[in-house]
């Protein structure tokens, strides 16, 4: 983004969430809806479905045979499971987050998990790159707390304690069949 210029381009987001964080989600604050959160999710899912799968393919048989297996579920997880977990993941870390500041939006929480997702969504297409959803977690922690005015600590238990809900809730499931039985 050139100084001066008013305009926050998709390729400026795209470089800032990399390369400096901090100011990437302090210029993300003045967006009012989710339109540019979920474009550029919705994007960025569909060019990594589709090198995703050229990736596998071009891997070689055994890898060939894991890319046709794998290719119309992986761009359709993206699609449906992804697209909805981005409503409920944001919500319950809105819902932690109203506990801990009163005046939250909604939209800005939504949008600092959706835009922190895309480094985990784009390094999903090599091996190994689902540890980029480690970055997605710290973007998320450093978003929550620019974007809500909130310290560290209270944007690392609000981006985590949606997980620790959710393992939680597994292993009473888990246990519930165990003793059922």
């Amino acid at each position: 983004m050139k100084s001066g210029d008013d305009k926050f381009t998709m390729l400026d987001k795209f470089g800032l969430i990399f390369s400096e964080p901090k100011n990437f989600f302090n210029k993300i604050k003045l967006e009012k809806n989710i339109g540019g959160a979920i474009g550029m999710y919705l994007l960025i899912a569909i060019i990594a479905g589709v090198a995703g799968s050229m990736f596998y393919s071009i891997m070689g048989p055994s890898m060939r045979m894991y890319s046709d297996f794998i290719a119309a579920p992986m761009i359709g997880f993206y699609f449906v499971f992804g697209v909805v977990s981005t409503f409920i993941y944001a919500g319950v870390m809105h819902l932690l987050l109203i506990f801990t500041k009163r005046d939250a939006n909604y939209v800005d929480s939504y949008n600092v998990y959706t835009y922190s997702l895309i480094p985990a969504i784009v390094l999903s297409i090599v091996p190994y790159g689902f540890l980029a959803v480690i970055y997605s977690f710290a973007l998320m922690i450093i978003g929550m707390s620019e974007v809500h005015g909130i310290s560290k600590g209270k944007a690392t238990f609000v981006v985590l304690m949606p997980i620790v809900i959710l393992i939680g809730l597994l292993i009473l499931f888990v246990a519930s069949l165990f003793y059922s039985f």
